[in-house]
């Protein structure tokens, strides 16, 4: 319910052409031109290869993924995200700190999504205010279509790897 309100919600806040909202707000700030002068060692975080062949996004992904899979496995953190994941009444039923877990999981996620937005600007080369706003509905499908579950229950780090590549 809250996930498919909060998807035509961000549907309708795109759609309205005020200069002072959302993305246009960006817009407005900078005349709708691409931030210039970028240094090259920027565009270099999202375009380098490893041994010529491999893309660094390929190594950033790998990167976190493991990281989750630890934090995951080997800390307290993972466990009580899995517990609250589950069954949120039962986890604070079990002593588990709820609402610090999800805030902690809600601030890991809008890391590594701040770290594929620097990813995503830097392999454009310019950062642009406004770009590719439909990226946000492919990686929405691309999740459902790897099996991650949009409501509580036992949930698999790896089952939208696939969908995604």
């Amino acid at each position: 319910m809250h996930f498919s309100f909060s998807l035509s919600n961000t549907e309708h806040d795109r759609d309205d052409r005020d200069p002072l909202r959302d993305s246009g707000r960006w817009q407005h700030l900078t005349n709708g031109l691409p931030v210039a002068g970028v240094p090259s060692s920027f565009q270099n975080v999202g375009t380098l290869t490893l041994f010529g062949q491999v893309p660094i996004q390929v190594v950033y992904v790998i990167g976190i993924v493991l990281l989750f899979i630890a934090i995951q496995r080997y800390t307290s953190l993972g466990r009580y995200a899995v517990a609250t994941g589950s069954n949120r009444r039962g986890a604070f039923l079990n002593g588990v700190p709820v609402r610090r877990t999800m805030v902690l999981v809600f601030a890991l996620c809008g890391a590594a999504a701040g770290w594929g937005g620097v990813v995503y600007a830097a392999r454009i080369g310019t950062p642009v205010p406004v770009v590719d706003q439909d990226v946000l509905f492919q990686v929405i499908v691309a999740c459902v279509v790897g099996g991650t579950a949009l409501t509580e229950g036992a949930g698999r780090y790896s089952a939208p790897l696939p969908a995604h590549c």
